[in-house]
């Protein structure tokens, strides 16, 4: 899920919708995120006693991934539904 937060922080203004545009424009930013799917797989499947983790299976992976890329489905939808006035009203 880190991975998929990473990804749409890099849009936050309201109109900004689209998440992937520019994308690979910034190669350290690729490099961090590969980073931190090897070290959380890693840390998953390799962890064991020490950090407290069991292996996953394959399709445990899976869905995972695929929870994890829900906000990356839901930010564009949230922008669009919910305006950025009720944000700042609340912040006062």
């Amino acid at each position: 899920m880190q991975v998929f937060n990473e990804i749409n922080a890099r849009k936050l203004k309201s109109d900004e919708i689209n998440v992937f545009k520019n994308f690979f424009n910034n190669p350290l930013f690729l490099l961090i995120l590969i980073a931190t799917v090897v070290i959380q797989v890693c840390c998953v499947e390799y962890g064991g006693h020490s950090l407290r983790t069991v292996p996953l299976s394959q399709e445990e992976h899976l869905i995972c991934l695929g929870l994890g890329s829900l906000p990356v489905f839901m930010g564009p939808i949230f922008k669009l539904l919910v305006p950025a006035s009720l944000f700042t009203s609340l912040s006062k």
